[in-house]
């Protein structure tokens, strides 16, 4: 699994060139879209100037849609990608996301890896008043609500991700009928972060 502590943009030339060469027709229409963008801006002197210029803009806004899917493609699947740096009650954390064809496989490896490198861990449904144990199996064959699993670093797992804890932290939800589980993942800046990206790379 490749591990991206920061997303491609798809604004870098490797990335747009590669993105063009897979999407010609995608590239083109983009090309023609910024270079009329950019007529219609240099047009607002003339009549109507401002109707040309917000044209014109708009125009150039919707190329960034091309660099965006650039960005999505330059991505190498499966792979756990960042998604933001939380930090609650003085603790640095890492967020991430898993992108893949089978999300639930990926995670269900990810999952095992680190009980093999952190040791024993707890998986609990949040009932949100509450936690209530269940087993592995069942957080991932047909999970019964949002789902935790949790390992600690140097000392017991705990389910919830507060306070000065250090550990790892898995969430995996089931927002909408017939679609994937949500799966988000937090892990303390640190050797948990370390552990976190050594057993991604290994997947």
């Amino acid at each position: 699994m490749q591990v991206y502590e920061k997303v491609p943009t798809g604004l870098r030339l490797e990335e747009l060139r590669a993105h063009a060469k897979r999407h010609p027709q995608a590239a083109a229409f983009a090309a023609v879209r910024g270079v009329a963008g950019l007529v219609a801006i240099a047009c607002i002197t003339l009549p109507f100037g401002i109707i040309w210029f917000v044209a014109g803009v708009a125009l150039l806004a919707s190329v960034f849609m091309f660099a965006r899917a650039a960005g999505e493609g330059a991505v190498i699947r499966p792979a756990l990608m960042i998604t933001g740096r939380p930090k609650w009650d003085g603790v640095r954390r890492t967020s991430w996301r898993i992108e893949a064809d089978d999300v639930v496989a990926q995670a269900l490896a990810l999952a095992d890896g680190l009980d093999a490198e952190l040791g024993e861990s707890l998986t609990a449904i949040d009932e949100g008043t509450g936690y209530r144990g269940t087993t592995r199996r069942e957080a991932f064959d047909s999970p019964p609500g949002p789902v935790v699993i949790a390992w600690g670093i140097d000392q017991r797992a705990r389910l919830a991700a507060d306070g000065d804890r250090q550990g790892v932290w898995l969430r995996l939800e089931v927002l909408e009928v017939d679609q994937p589980p949500v799966i988000t993942i937090l892990a303390n800046t640190g050797r948990a972060l370390e552990v976190l990206k050594h057993v991604a790379w290994r997947v």
